[in-house]
C-alpha cells in the first residue's frame, strides 16, 4: 500500500532515483556539442542562411561552396564537407539564438577570403554584454584557424572584422539546459505529497472530533 510506511518509503526511493536519472541525462545532453558544417545548405553565396537554421538567426551570413572559389581563401574554408558560412556583405555579423534560454558557444574555424584580418568576438545575453575577447584574433587566407571561446549562457554572438569577407565552418555549440541541481527542487514537492497522503490516511482521534 502506498499509504503504509513501507509504501511511502518505496515511493520516495523511486522519486530520488528518477530525479537522479534525469540529472544524469540532462548533464550528458549538455556535454554533447552540436556542430553545424553548413553542408545541408545550397552553397549559393547570394542566398542568406534562413532564420531558424540550427536554432539561430544568421544576420548577413550566407553559405558558400569552397570549391567554387579556387583563387581565394574560401577554397580552404570548408573543414568538413563542401560548404562554409561567410559574411556576404563583408561587415560585422550577429548570430542570435532563437530557442528558449541560452546557448554555450564552443568555437568554430575561421578563414579570411582575401587577406589577413582581425576578428573580435562578443557574447551577449538579454541585451547585456557577457563575454568579449581581450585581444583580436588574426586570421589569414591560407587556411582555417580554430577559435576556441567556450562561452556559456549567451543568446547572441557578435563578430566584428577589420577587412572584408571571411568564412566560418564547424560552428560548435551546446544548447543550455536547466542545471541538473535544479531538478532536486522536485523533491520537496514529492515529500509534500507524501505528507499530505499520510495526513489523509491517519485515523481521527477522539479529541479531533469532539464538539
Amino acid at each position: 500500500m502506498t499509504n503504509s510506511p513501507r509504501g511511502r518509503l518505496a515511493l520516495l526511493r523511486k522519486l530520488v532515483l528518477i530525479t537522479g536519472l534525469l540529472s544524469a541525462s540532462l548533464g550528458n545532453a549538455l556535454a554533447s556539442p552540436t556542430v553545424l558544417n553548413f553542408d545541408d545548405l545550397s552553397g549559393d553565396p547570394a542566398q542568406p542562411i534562413a532564420a531558424g537554421y540550427g536554432g539561430f538567426e544568421w544576420q548577413t551570413l550566407a553559405s558558400i561552396r569552397a570549391a567554387d572559389w579556387p583563387a581565394s581563401g574560401f577554397a580552404h574554408s570548408a573543414v568538413s564537407g563542401a560548404n562554409a558560412a561567410y559574411n556576404w556583405d563583408g561587415g560585422a555579423v550577429s548570430i542570435r539564438w532563437t530557442g528558449a534560454g541560452s546557448f554555450n558557444f564552443n568555437g568554430a574555424y575561421f578563414t579570411s577570403a582575401w587577406q589577413e584580418q582581425e576578428l573580435v568576438f562578443e557574447g551577449w545575453q538579454g541585451g547585456q554584454l557577457r563575454h568579449a575577447t581581450l585581444d583580436s584574433v588574426l586570421i589569414g587566407s591560407d587556411g582555417p584557424l580554430w577559435v576556441q571561446l567556450g562561452w556559456d549562457g549567451i543568446d547572441e554572438l557578435r563578430i566584428y572584422n577589420s577587412a572584408n569577407q571571411w568564412a566560418m565552418d564547424d560552428f560548435s555549440f551546446t544548447a543550455a539546459v536547466p542545471e541538473p541541481a535544479t531538478l532536486w527542487l522536485l523533491l520537496p514537492s514529492g515529500l509534500a505529497v507524501l505528507a499530505s497522503r499520510r495526513q489523509r490516511s491517519r485515523p481521527c482521534s477522539a479529541a479531533a472530533v469532539r464538539i
